[in-house]
């Protein structure tokens, strides 16, 4: 198939103290961040950035989803017996 992946498990406490680690890595992150980037790019993000404010956003505002779906969870939920949420 051509694909291919290794995972690693690391603990950072035996290498160093984790508070260390942690200030390391935030000074990294804020050296990538003020990168220079490139035309019409608006940030740098890092892994996982996205999906943390997608959470947030969710968490505050509810899971987005288009009427077909609601409309098929409805049906779903009234076979159930579940009254409307919403």
């Amino acid at each position: 198939m051509g694909t291919c992946f290794m995972m690693a498990a690391i603990s950072v406490e035996r290498l160093m103290p984790l508070e260390v680690f942690r200030d390391r890595m935030g000074e990294m992150i804020r050296d990538l961040k003020a990168c220079p980037r490139a035309e019409g790019v608006p940030e740098i993000l890092m892994p996982g950035e996205i999906e943390a404010r997608a959470a947030a956003e969710r968490g505050e505002k509810g899971i987005p989803v288009t009427l077909p779906v609601l409309r098929e969870l409805e049906a779903i939920g009234e076979k159930a017996g579940v009254g409307r949420l919403v």
